[in-house]
């Protein structure tokens, strides 16, 4: 992979902040740099003599603690993490191998919606497959319930195939339900997708009709965690930001009322007003649906869509015209991740 001449800052963010196996961070191993711990470190950096990441390259530990005033603690982690320059190569040959790439907050085609929108929050790291370039294209984000009801299937797919009708992609967590629905609709209309998973990225790949997808250029998958790590509800909780923070709008088709991944991505993206949220708001939608509406959901019936009207054209026009409900303070428990 290049890294558009940056390639000694990009090597710098991956040797910190890559997870490269299961066992980083537990006991008795380096833990590689959170998101905001790299940009804690970052700031520290450009404000010392040194000036940019690339100076840590060969430091030792004591040099790293005495250029940059931390603790010996703090720059023996450092000093041990950039030691993993062979193993990180290894790491990066294999998984280039399965058709997996990798991009840092160093790189030019790392998602600019990302940064602008999760700050020092962003993922310093991303690993994937597929094109990256799909990161930066508009792009609807559609999520949902795993178990979505009748009338959700169907507005899930309605508003997949919308999306590849007008070169939208459609950005979700590819779980099964509302997630694979719409991506499989728009997908299956010569859309594209992309995929913020939870689940194990290698293991992903192994699906035929997601390599099938991957060949045809029109699908990529991310995620900002190791691509041999399973499945786990943190993962999945870790990811929701990305989804809406690389959207232009979202569409939640079905949520439960306080609780589940669902409820906790949407709530967040409402507080952060990361984008215009909207929400299935037809016949018989379930309870979490008609709340996240009362905390500043956009309300959204397809079958009112005017037949003159482009269906992202119409979405903006429902943003612009939306005026949000005054939320009780004691409604709000969802607190940023």
């Amino acid at each position: 992979m290049e890294f558009d001449g940056h390639i000694e800052t990009s090597q710098i963010i991956a040797l910190l902040c890559a997870q490269i196996n299961q066992e980083d961070g537990k006991a008795g191993l380096v833990r590689p740099f959170s998101p905001t711990e790299w940009s804690t470190l970052e700031e520290r950096i450009t404000q010392s003599s040194w000036g940019s990441p690339n100076a840590l390259a060969g430091k030792s530990a004591d040099e790293i603690r005495e250029m940059l005033d931390i603790c010996h603690e703090e720059a023996a982690r450092i000093a041990a993490l950039l030691g993993r320059g062979v193993q990180l190569g290894i790491e990066l040959e294999r998984l280039d191998n399965r058709g997996i790439w990798m991009l840092t907050r160093a790189d030019s085609a790392y998602p600019v919606k990302l940064e602008s929108r999760l700050a020092h929050r962003s993922p310093p790291v991303l690993f994937g497959a597929g094109p990256y370039e799909l990161l930066s294209e508009p792009g609807v984000a559609v999520v949902g319930s795993r178990d979505p009801d009748p009338r959700g299937e169907e507005r899930a797919k309605e508003i997949g195939e919308r999306c590849a009708q007008e070169g939208l992609a459609v950005i979700s967590g590819a779980a099964r339900g509302v997630d694979r629905l719409a991506m499989t609709a728009s997908l299956e209309e010569a859309g594209s997708a992309v995929g913020v998973i939870a689940a194990s990225l290698e293991q992903t790949l192994l699906d035929p009709e997601v390599r099938s997808f991957l060949l045809d250029e029109r699908l990529a998958l991310i995620t900002p965690f190791s691509p041999s790590l399973p499945f786990t509800p943190g993962k999945a909780m870790g990811r929701n930001p990305l989804i809406y923070c690389l959207a232009d709008y979202a569409i939640v088709i079905s949520s439960a009322r306080d609780r589940g991944g669902t409820w906790n991505g949407a709530t967040t993206a409402l507080k952060s007003k990361w984008c215009p949220v909207f929400v299935r708001a037809d016949e018989n939608v379930p309870e979490g649906n008609k709340a996240l509406i009362e905390r500043g959901g956009i309300p959204l019936d397809l079958t009112a869509m005017p037949e003159d009207t482009g269906f992202e054209g119409w979405l903006e026009s429902l943003a612009k015209e939306h005026t949000p409900r005054p939320v009780r303070p004691e409604a709000i428990q969802q607190e940023l991740f």
